[in-house]
């Protein structure tokens, strides 16, 4: 084996281990984010879950937050939404006004809102900065 291809053989793991134990790859793969549920409220007829996710992808910000509506009675959960994202970690409640109303108290010095959904299915959602 000559001493040139040694040297390659060496810089190729030394790369792999540099991109494994940096995070790297996970960007590069799109391998999935670290996710956690920090929040989950039902509604109070039962029938939907809001939940707050904290996202932590690191491409173009820190961490993020989702909130989630979910129908209570599906599993898995097949209908399901999104309706908001925000940069950093702004969202600090989540109050059901009622069966159809959902409250988002956000941190108006935290936060930057990538998606903002104000309704889905029958519930309607109002955002109330703190």
């Amino acid at each position: 084996m000559s001493k040139y291809f040694k040297i390659l053989i060496i810089a190729i793991v030394f790369i792999i281990v540099l991109f494994l134990s940096g995070g790297v790859l996970n960007k590069i793969a799109n391998l999935p984010c670290d996710n956690k549920v920090i929040l989950k409220v039902a509604s109070p007829d039962n029938l939907y879950f809001a939940s707050i996710v904290k996202v932590d992808c690191g491409a173009t910000t820190d961490f993020a937050q989702h909130i989630i509506l979910r129908d209570a009675s599906l599993i898995p959960y097949t209908s399901e939404k999104t309706i908001c994202i925000i940069r950093g970690l702004g969202i600090k409640h989540l109050i059901w006004r009622d069966n159809h109303t959902l409250v988002v108290e956000f941190n108006t010095t935290d936060s930057l809102f990538f998606q903002q959904d104000f309704k889905w299915k029958n519930i309607n959602i109002i955002y109330r900065s703190l």
